[in-house]
C-alpha cells in the first residue's frame, strides 16, 4: 500500500477510505446475517443427500447475497450497481 500510494498519488484518499469503510459495514453486517441463518437453519450430519442440503444452502446464500445487495444500495456502493440493475431488468421484464 505504502507503495502503491507513493506511486499513484491521491489513490488513497478520503473519497476512497470512505468507500472501504462502506463495504466493510455492509460485509460485516453481512456476515452477521449469515451467521443467524446457520444458526436457524443449521447444515446437520444427517443432511448427506443433494435433496436434504442444497435448499438450506440456497436459502442461506440467496438471503445473504439480498441482504449485501440491499446494504450495498442503503451505503451508495457504485460498485453493486450494474448487477441490481439487471436483476430489475429481468424481474420486471415487460412481455409484448
Amino acid at each position: 500500500f505504502v507503495i502503491m500510494s507513493r506511486r499513484i498519488k491521491g489513490l488513497f484518499d478520503l473519497r476512497f477510505v470512505k468507500a472501504i469503510a462502506r463495504m466493510l459495514m455492509a460485509s460485516v453486517l453481512m456476515g452477521i446475517v449469515t451467521y443467524f441463518m446457520v444458526v436457524i437453519f443449521p447444515l446437520q450430519a444427517e443432511d448427506q443427500s443433494f435433496f436434504a442440503s442444497f435448499p438450506k444452502f440456497a436459502l442461506i446464500v440467496s438471503v445473504s447475497l439480498g441482504v449485501y445487495f440491499l446494504l450495498s444500495d442503503l451505503f451508495r456502493l457504485n460498485e453493486t450497481r450494474p448487477i441490481i440493475a439487471r436483476v430489475k431488468k429481468i424481474v420486471f421484464y415487460k412481455v409484448k
